[in-house]
């Protein structure tokens, strides 16, 4: 019998609405990224202040990138561990935070509280008849990280590989 998730589901609006000011987020990169929820995270970004966003490398449409739009940046800022081309007005603007980092040392950093983030978000694929979402093609530190972060929001998508290693049940 499969697992009864409904309960759990909200609309990516009610996640990006958890969002608070002073917010720093961990989303998921490159073809991984959660677009339904960043769609309704820029939707209300002008309620929002210093609210940082720390990713990877990009490959979301332009539309999903507050530090291309000079309007969002006194409400979004980037935190990352590096800066490329699409990143270079906001950066000559100032309004660029990076920290460079090893990514290999984030769950470390963020176990001992060097780096602390307020909500993680990340795609998963739907749940298996056991309940479990895979994390896709981008597993990243999510797996080990997200026991150290108060809020955690998984955006299922249908189009996401399943693929072996970690996984979370949707429970959590």
């Amino acid at each position: 019998m499969p697992y009864d998730y409904s309960s759990q589901v909200i609309t990516a609006a009610e996640a990006a609405a958890m969002i608070k000011d002073n917010d720093t987020i961990k989303i998921s990169f490159a073809c991984s990224g959660p677009t339904a929820f960043l769609k309704a995270l820029k939707e209300r970004a002008h309620e929002l202040h210093n609210v940082g966003i720390r990713h990877g490398r990009l490959n979301y449409p332009p539309e999903f990138l507050f530090h291309r739009y000079p309007e969002y940046w006194d409400h979004v800022e980037y935190r990352g561990a590096g800066c490329t081309i699409p990143f270079k007005d906001a950066q000559l603007a100032g309004k660029v935070n990076n920290a460079p980092m090893r990514y290999s040392e984030v769950p470390h950093l963020m176990k001992c509280g060097d780096v602390v983030y307020d909500a993680l978000v990340f795609q998963v694929t739907p749940p298996d008849e056991n309940g479990y979402c895979s994390f896709g093609l981008q597993a990243s530190s999510f797996p080990e990280t997200r026991n150290y972060v108060p809020l955690v929001i998984a955006e299922m998508n249908a189009n996401a590989p399943r693929t072996g290693g970690d996984k979370v049940h949707v429970s959590e």
